[in-house]
């Protein structure tokens, strides 16, 4: 994620599949949502905002920085935390961003 990625990159791309990789493995994650979060940002810091991701995998996949690929967007460093499953066992995550 670069400092120039704010919840307005993202908002147009809900819905839209992302790929991830990272310890030799792969997924495609929809991105559910993108929100603002409600607090001021310090002086100088982008608006913090949080990306909802929906994986394929039923593995938990990611735990660490890796990689992710968007055609929209250049390649970036993504770090995501699974906060659910499906019923259908694949997991959801989520990226925050002070």
């Amino acid at each position: 994620m670069t400092e120039a990625h704010t919840v307005e990159t993202f908002l147009p791309l809900v819905g839209t599949d992302f790929v991830v990789r990272g310890d030799g493995l792969e997924d495609v994650l929809r991105l559910e949502s993108a929100d603002p979060i409600t607090r001021a940002p310090p002086e100088g810091h982008r608006a913090p905002f949080s990306l909802t991701f929906l994986g394929t995998r039923t593995d938990y996949m990611v735990a660490n920085l890796i990689e992710i690929t968007h055609p929209a967007m250049e390649p970036f460093p993504i770090s995501l935390s699974a906060i659910g499953r499906t019923p259908q066992g694949a997991f959801r995550y989520e990226a925050l961003y002070n």
